[in-house]
């Protein structure tokens, strides 16, 4: 396995990242089934997610959590006291969310859309207009949030469906259904050489900075990213910036370094700057955006919704996931 975690340790990473749900549930997961492929068959993602998932906690903790082996994964003896915690965390919150799930019921006449920040809110009025045409009867709110609330949200009740990245079905309690798929592009300066390019390969990065936002809600992209760079044996170098991710393109435009986006976050007409699909070894990098949805929630209004998602992405040019 390429070590993912020991290359996103030696990025420069803020510490008041947050460690989200989703990680915890991971590391457990990953200790309850002894390794890394088993814990990606419990939780329903790939064998790779599982890998990013759990060498950004390890990142975010500041220590090794885990042993690893040819017999399977150990936790050290400080994975052993977050792991104790992380459970006991993870319990609290089920019970939490499994006495708010049971009045949902009641809610036939009301939907809560929620998405997240880098998610185009383009791609979503439409479908959400629609309905609205459609049922008229049902008051529809959306809300805009990041990851971690949205996942919050999500599990509490108070959201009913979440328009996120791939991934959030590691969580208990949930289901995700594919809608679409992102491509992943690097934002560059136009004298850049590798601007030349009608593609930028993640070998390319090598040596090159990588800017992210500090309050990046898009942990997604970066994590791929991040990914592609162990693989091939790169060393990049990861930068967090007190700016936010509008602001990273001007930052790229003086020179400060590339940065990672998706196809519907590239503005044209930036000064200066020019944008190029990232690719790897089976292709261009994509990431597949899914409706999210608690797992049992079979209400005709959640049904009527996820249906209409599928129609308005079944055709139109979009890359179907």
């Amino acid at each position: 396995m390429p070590p993912i975690d020991r290359l996103a340790c030696q990025t420069q990473r803020p510490i008041s990242n947050p460690i989200s749900l989703q990680h915890l549930r991971v590391a457990v997961t990953v200790h309850e089934s002894g390794s890394i492929r088993s814990a990606a068959k419990v939780l329903g993602i790939e064998h790779s997610a599982v890998s990013r998932a759990l060498g950004r906690l390890e990142c975010l903790a500041g220590a090794p959590l885990f042993e690893r082996s040819r017999y399977g994964m150990n936790p050290t003896a400080s994975g052993t006291i977050f792991l104790r915690t992380a459970k006991l965390i993870i319990e609290q919150v089920d019970s939490l969310s499994k006495a708010t799930v049971s009045t949902l019921s009641k809610r036939a006449d009301h939907l809560a859309v929620g998405f997240c920040p880098f998610v185009s809110a383009g791609r979503i009025a439409p479908t959400i207009a629609e309905f609205q045409s459609r049922y008229p009867a049902i008051k529809v709110a959306v809300l805009e949030r990041a990851m971690p609330k949205l996942l919050i949200a999500l599990q509490m009740g108070s959201l009913d469906i979440a328009i996120a990245p791939e991934g959030l079905s590691s969580m208990l309690l949930t289901t995700s259904i594919p809608v679409w798929r992102e491509g992943i592009l690097i934002a560059l300066t136009s004298n850049d050489k590798l601007a030349q390019n009608e593609r930028v390969s993640s070998s390319d990065l090598k040596g090159r900075t990588v800017l992210i936002s500090h309050e990046d809600p898009a942990r997604e992209v970066e994590d791929i990213l991040v990914c592609r760079l162990a693989a091939c044996g790169n060393g990049a170098k990861i930068e967090a910036c007190d700016v936010s991710r509008g602001k990273l393109t001007s930052l790229v435009s003086i020179g400060r370094g590339v940065t990672p986006l998706l196809a519907s976050e590239a503005h044209a007409g930036f000064p200066g700057v020019v944008y190029r699909e990232l690719h790897d070894a089976s292709g261009p990098s994509r990431i597949t955006v899914s409706a999210h949805v608690r797992t049992g929630d079979e209400r005709p209004v959640v049904a009527d919704f996820l249906a209409l998602l599928r129609e308005c992405y079944t055709s139109g040019g979009e890359e179907r996931a």
